[in-house]
């Protein structure tokens, strides 16, 4: 089963049928959602520790396919499926929270101090930069970066030739795997605490609420959220 989006995906998650695959799509030129700070943490935007660990760790097959901008909670949703291809000419990633004054929350941490070695992973959360979908691929972000015209065509491509395999191998392969790659769930559980915390703190949500002044959660601003970000002043 093919199913493209993670509103109807989730609900059916629970059920787990024999041979499973989801495709999670970002268009271009759009944002996946964020958490947002302004509740002091409380409210995530599209993903929580609960949901993308119980994606990581189900049994379905998760392929995302990125052609838009996919940052924070949206990037950390990415991922937590299990494989990603990215349109070359589209594709934005990034893990900003640090310019907010708050640590990533919903698994970011975990996810790509693992995939890219402890250097690359400061260099990302640290600069709150974007990246495109071909330095995100020589840094282990995503699997492949793809040309926009052939990504649809090989995702499902791929999705559809995994989807033939029986699924006691697929199941297998995929639980040693996450036995030696995926953290523990306290792991990701102390992270959210310590976004959380930190969302609370004066000096987060001051920068919220200059993020909002600025434009903050607007396409124009979300178009060149790193220059944004860069645009505002030292804080010592």
């Amino acid at each position: 089963m093919v199913i493209a989006s993670l509103g109807t995906a989730y609900p059916r998650l629970r059920c787990q049928f024999e041979r499973q695959l989801l495709i999670e799509r970002t268009m271009a030129g759009l944002q996946v959602a964020r958490a947002d700070g302004r509740t002091g943490g409380r409210r995530r935007a599209m993903t929580t520790p609960h949901i993308v660990t119980y994606l990581s760790a189900s049994r379905l097959v998760t392929i995302a396919q990125i052609e838009g901008r996919v940052r924070a909670a949206g990037s950390e949703f990415m991922l937590a499926c299990d494989m990603r291809f990215a349109a070359r000419e589209s594709a934005i990633f990034s893990q900003p929270e640090a310019a907010t004054a708050v640590s990533p929350g919903t698994g970011g941490i975990q996810h790509l101090t693992r995939l890219m070695g402890r250097a690359r992973a400061l260099e990302v959360m640290l600069s709150a930069a974007d990246y495109d979908a071909e330095l995100a691929e020589r840094y282990g972000w995503i699997n492949r970066a793809l040309p926009s015209n052939a990504l649809n065509d090989f995702v499902r491509s791929l999705a559809h030739r995994i989807a033939k395999f029986p699924s006691a191998g697929l199941v297998a392969v995929k639980d040693r795997v996450n036995a030696i790659t995926l953290a523990p769930m306290a792991d990701f559980r102390r992270d959210s605490d310590l976004f959380g915390e930190g969302a609370q703190i004066a000096e987060a949500q001051s920068r919220f609420q200059a993020a909002l002044k600025r434009g903050f959660q607007t396409r124009d601003a979300e178009m060149d959220l790193a220059g944004l970000l860069a645009s505002w002043p030292t804080i010592d």
